[in-house]
């Protein structure tokens, strides 16, 4: 078992050292599709840490997305019952303490739909208020829109979160915007909304993943790595916006002796701020500190922590925290950034395998051609952003469910 541990443990390193290199071939197949092995087994030795066996949620690395959603709704539903239990006997202790205070065991929310938002707010709020407001989110939750009967089966939940979301992340309440050029929504820099509303949204997204439901959100993985405590790259701001990105990507591959001349830069950059153009200094007294060819590294990476980090610092911190107080735990640290994306919004993560089995070839090529062959090899070990960017170029048709029913390369 000595030899086994210290295999996966030289691919934990190898995985959480290399990006370039896809998180989906670190999945054990035979692992994932076993029909004796037992996620859930493997879930309680871990959570009783279990030494004397071998625990594959300690190499998280090696179970794909379906696995871990499984590892994460034994945790949310283990949690869930434990509420509901402490709920049940807080309120017999009182009941014989003459206090007769009635806990529920359900996270009721009481909203109307002419005044979804506020109401939402106020509910949250008033829970986040009670003393164990930690525990109250564990508990299941229950919809219930003011006037209306019925019981919410799930279809209640599902149209709560799809309203509300609809209206947190328009770009007209002020707090986030959507990039036009990829359709991403990314939290607005210098908003002039409260904090405790992007609280609110990290809770709301808490929530949908605790209690099963999708979100219909468009977040770029660099949300889903900060919340896991991962710091977002140049691929990231590329995802987000890609001409930009390009652009200082294209910095860092100037080769000829003249980059000053060519690009006549400071570390000082210019931000459009509710119409009005403002400069910030990426280093102190930026301004007068030109960007050369040996220091246009650093000038990248702080550009990057400054549109994706520091300008958006106060908003995120609220956010985080709110998501936090529903999810937080060793599981959700269990996740890829793609992983925990697709978790709440549904995002695919295409099989690629998959895609390479139902490939139509043209003009001679065969699935056995040396050049096909060394094309998926290279499409295998692309990152996820440009996955997605291969994919976006990829003549698919009927996908569905992480699977492609027909695809072709010309």
């Amino acid at each position: 078992m000595l030899v086994e541990c210290w295999w996966l443990v030289c691919l934990q390193v190898s995985e959480q050292a290399c990006d370039m290199v896809s998180h989906e071939r670190f999945y054990l197949t035979e692992l994932n599709e076993s029909k004796t092995f037992s996620v859930a087994d493997d879930y309680v030795r871990w959570v009783n840490g279990k030494d004397d066996v071998l625990v594959f949620c300690r190499f998280p690395f090696v179970y794909n997305a379906q696995c871990k959603a499984e590892l994460l709704n034994l945790d949310a539903n283990l949690q869930m019952q434990t509420a509901v239990h402490q709920a049940q006997c807080e309120t017999i202790q009182s009941f014989f303490a003459g206090t007769q205070l009635i806990e529920t065991p359900v996270l009721l929310i009481r909203v109307s739909r002419d005044n979804l938002l506020r109401d939402t707010l106020d509910e949250v709020v008033r829970y986040c208020m009670e003393q164990q407001h930690e525990r109250v989110f564990k508990k299941p939750l229950r919809v219930e829109f003011v006037g209306e009967e019925g019981q919410d089966a799930g279809g209640v939940k599902k149209e709560f979160f799809l309203l509300l979301m609809r209206q947190l992340l328009n770009p007209d309440f002020g707090m986030f915007t959507v990039y036009e050029e990829t359709k991403i929504t990314w939290f607005l820099e210098n908003s002039m909304e409260e904090l405790q509303f992007f609280h609110l949204v990290g809770i709301i997204c808490g929530l949908a993943i605790y209690n099963s439901v999708l979100l219909h959100t468009n977040f770029p993985v660099a949300i889903y790595k900060k919340l896991l405590a991962r710091t977002p790259e140049l691929e990231d701001l590329i995802e987000i916006q890609p001409s930009l990105g390009m652009n200082l990507r294209s910095l860092l591959e100037y080769q000829e002796e003249d980059f000053e001349a060519t690009f006549n830069l400071s570390f000082q950059i210019s931000r459009m701020y509710f119409g009005k153009l403002h400069t910030i200094d990426l280093v102190p007294d930026g301004a007068n500190k030109p960007v050369t060819k040996a220091t246009r590294h650093d000038y990248v990476n702080a550009y990057v922590d400054y549109l994706l980090n520091k300008s958006i610092a106060r908003q995120f911190d609220a956010f985080s925290n709110g998501f936090r107080t529903v999810c937080g735990g060793p599981v959700l640290d269990l996740f890829h950034p793609a992983e925990l994306q697709a978790m709440v919004s549904g995002c695919p993560i295409y099989n690629l395998s998959d895609l390479e089995e139902v490939t139509e070839y043209k003009n001679g090529y065969h699935r056995d051609h040396v050049t096909v062959r060394n094309f998926w090899q290279v499409v295998h070990e692309l990152g996820e952003g440009l996955k997605k960017k291969f994919l976006s170029k990829t003549d698919i048709y009927g996908v569905e469910a992480d699977h492609f029913f027909h695809c072709k390369l010309v």
